[in-house]
């Protein structure tokens, strides 16, 4: 699947990294999803998933605009 570094860094720019091991693995993933493709809302649910896989009780950290990136 190809990668579209310009919406990972859009992505990321707007989560921030946190000081948890599941906020860094919800950047990652989220912005990684987002760059394949995933709508932002999809991109946001997967990145939830895997953090939840390290801490079960995770709740996401990001910048509102986040979820505007999909009507840039």
């Amino acid at each position: 699947m190809r990668t579209d570094n310009d919406r990972r860094v859009r992505a990321r720019a707007l989560i921030p990294s946190g000081s948890s091991p599941a906020q860094a693995i919800f950047r990652d993933a989220t912005s990684l999803a987002y760059a394949q493709g995933l709508t932002i809302e999809n991109a946001i649910e997967f990145g939830t998933e895997q953090a939840r896989k390290t801490d079960e009780a995770f709740k996401p950290e990001y910048d509102v605009a986040l979820l505007a990136l999909d009507a840039v």
